[in-house]
């Protein structure tokens, strides 16, 4: 499971790099690995795995990894659907940018050619090189439009949602660059 760090990496320099996503979201592109901090304005996006699988033959190491990618922005009034369109068009140019990435290079982990990861079986932490990796089969899977899906909840079930999310879920194999 040591190409979770550098996809992660690989999804966020796709999507940095993009101009139309980056007019899209306001002119400037705010994109995090796993949340946003607290007081991040709206628009922004977040990408982060939902579950990782070992996808390994006898003759290679391989991953099978869920990720999302979050477009969040501000919504408007109670009546108002401000957001929606703004979402959607996000969510087809997040698509766009990274579905059919098949045979793409996965970039160096952000640790200088280590990638931490977690053994549940030996118990810590530990830190192995960084192989290379290579895209194998990166797909769409779905898109979803959620009001309220990061809002912090306020003065009970009645609160209005100040926010709107296009959560857009990928399905990648990673196996060995060669």
């Amino acid at each position: 499971m040591t190409a979770l760090l550098p996809l992660i990496r690989t999804m966020i320099e796709g999507l940095d790099g993009d101009g139309l996503l980056q007019q899209q979201m306001g002119g400037t592109l705010y994109t995090f690995a796993y949340e946003a901090p607290d007081d991040q304005a709206f628009p922004f996006i977040t990408v982060e795995p939902i579950s990782m699988l070992d996808w390994s033959a006898g003759n290679f190491d391989g991953d099978d990894i869920q990720m999302r990618v979050h477009a969040t922005f501000k919504r408007g009034g109670p009546a108002d659907n401000t957001g929606y369109t703004d979402v959607a068009k996000a969510c087809e140019r997040i698509r766009s940018v990274l579905a059919g990435r098949d045979g793409f290079n996965l970039a160096e982990s952000p640790m200088e050619g280590a990638s931490l990861t977690l053994d549940f079986t030996t118990g810590p932490i530990r830190v192995e090189p960084s192989t290379d990796r290579r895209l194998v089969m990166f797909r769409y899977q779905g898109t979803e439009i959620i009001p309220g899906l990061l809002d912090a909840a306020e003065g009970g079930g009645g609160a209005s949602s100040n926010s709107i999310t296009g959560v857009v879920t990928f399905r990648a194999l990673i196996g060995p660059a060669n």
